[in-house]
């Protein structure tokens, strides 16, 4: 599900604000520093690298910690060569897995793939140690100029097996095209950097990655951002970002001390801005269509909507609206729909809000903006809601207030501000399921009262208008 976000700049990071109609409200980091953020911003870079990533198989010979796959099956040739064929325009072919040297028939795809265009293979080393295997491997359509258009993964399951892939590349006087490093800490970039120094003759570059919980990892419990690397790098030698190639949020081109550097941390389930990463490289997912390889490891995931929802508790900085599944139908133009409000309702709501203030003060003048502008900001507090009856497309009746903690018990309490539904459909049930509906979810947040604000005279207009379910009426008037 595609949910409108807000960003919000501040001095210590850029946050996006999500409204999902499910979940309710729910904030995420982009970026620890607004520098970075500012910087990518203005580079407009349309991509990060081109290509098209192709599973040819989700088997592996490692078990590795972060790893995004299941064990699973080998694809067929026919099946890899018509993925190839259908997007022949997103070149690099980059075959990989699970782990691709695993394919049985790995030497004919590479084969087959190259005559369609520039083919990579990412890797693990582990099998390709064996001369003989990495000779048939490697000529079937991966050397070029020097160059073997391998990305070599370094893990500490590989046992070494990376670390002697580069020797048997210096052996064979070539050179590796790219390489990964995943760190879970910052201080562990020094092993990469090590590592790169040490093969200079045989590297061309290393990719340092943020361990990230994309897909099935469910591992990285620190979130490391592209700047917390930079800032790193910067403690430890001279770094500068390298601006002939295109950088993102999540992904720095840097020089650090003579080295070529990519530094990569991927949005995540709980930021990922998916106009920032409309762009190459692209990845199949598994409803047939092409995307970005992040959001397709987004859509990947099973039941997306129930992990998310799940899991918002072990997070501090979601609020309490998120701590149930809570179900409502999806929005169409057709029926009635009763769901949490967003930001994209607000102007529709104001528009009733101007009749409602209208209906009870017939002199005063409403302000429509400025209840807009108010509204945008209440809906952002963790505490507030906004809740709205749409039926065949249009909103008709909406309800706002905020939840609480009743002073003098301690108990949680739903304090209502706005309820009102158009006056032609009083008669109807949507004015009582709206008010239910949000009274159901306090109930599973455990609220125990749900308070009008209004005076007994206002209570008459109240009950005029459909609205004889109050539960509480006190002297106060908002």
């Amino acid at each position: 599900m595609e949910i409108p976000a807000q960003i919000i700049r501040e001095e210590h990071g850029v946050w996006m604000l999500k409204q999902c109609p499910i979940h309710g409200q729910f904030t995420g980091l982009v970026e620890r520093d607004p520098l970075w953020f500012d910087f990518c911003e203005k580079a407009g870079a349309k991509s990060i690298y081109n290509g098209l990533l192709i599973d040819v198989t989700s088997k592996c010979n490692l078990k590795c910690k972060y790893c995004y796959h299941d064990q699973g099956n080998d694809r067929y040739l026919p099946q890899i060569i018509n993925e190839v064929v259908n997007n022949k325009d997103c070149t690099p072919f980059i075959l990989t897995g699970g782990e691709p040297t695993t394919h049985p028939k790995i030497t004919e795809i590479i084969h087959e793939v190259s005559k369609h265009g520039e083919t990579w293979m990412l890797t693990n080393g582990v099998k390709l140690c064996d001369e003989g295997f990495f000779d048939e491997v490697a000529n079937a359509g991966l050397i070029h100029d020097g160059f073997v258009y391998l990305g070599l993964s370094f893990h500490k399951e590989s046992m070494g097996k990376d670390l002697l892939l580069l020797d048997l590349l210096r052996k064979k006087n070539l050179k590796l095209g790219t390489s990964f490093y995943v760190i879970d800490d910052l201080k562990q970039i020094d092993c990469a950097l090590s590592i790169y120094r040490d093969n200079l003759d045989v590297m061309s570059e290393i990719r340092i990655k943020a361990a990230s919980n994309l897909w099935s990892e469910n591992h990285a419990v620190n979130k490391i951002y592209t700047s917390d690397m930079l800032k790193y790098l910067s403690s430890i030698g001279k770094t500068n970002i390298d601006t002939r190639y295109n950088n993102k949020v999540s992904y720095a081109n840097v020089i650090h001390d003579g080295l070529n550097l990519k530094l990569i941390s991927w949005y995540d389930k709980w930021n990922i801005d998916l106009i920032d990463i409309n762009c190459p490289p692209f990845y199949k997912s598994n409803d047939g269509n092409y995307y970005n390889l992040v959001t397709t490891c987004m859509k990947n995931k099973a039941n997306t909507l129930k992990i998310i929802s799940s899991q918002l508790n072990d997070s501090p900085m979601y609020s309490t609206i998120n701590d149930s599944v809570i179900e409502y139908a999806e929005d169409s133009d057709e029926g009635l729909v009763i769901r949490r409000g967003i930001l994209s309702d607000i102007e529709q709501c104001a528009d009733l809000w101007v009749d409602m203030a209208k209906e009870e003060e017939p002199t005063c003048t409403p302000q429509k903006e400025i209840w807009s502008d108010k509204m945008n900001e209440f809906i952002k507090h963790e505490n507030n809601h906004l809740y709205i009856a749409k039926l065949d497309g249009k909103i008709v009746a909406f309800v706002s207030g905020y939840w609480n903690y009743d002073e003098m018990t301690g108990e949680k309490i739903i304090t209502g501000l706005n309820f009102y539904v158009k006056p032609e459909l009083r008669k109807t049930e949507i004015g009582k399921k709206l008010h239910l509906t949000y009274q159901d979810v306090g109930k599973k947040l455990g609220v125990k009262k749900v308070i009008r604000k209004v005076t007994k005279e206002h209570s008459k207009v109240l009950f005029s208008k459909g609205q004889d379910f109050t539960h509480y009426i006190i002297e106060e008037r908002i």
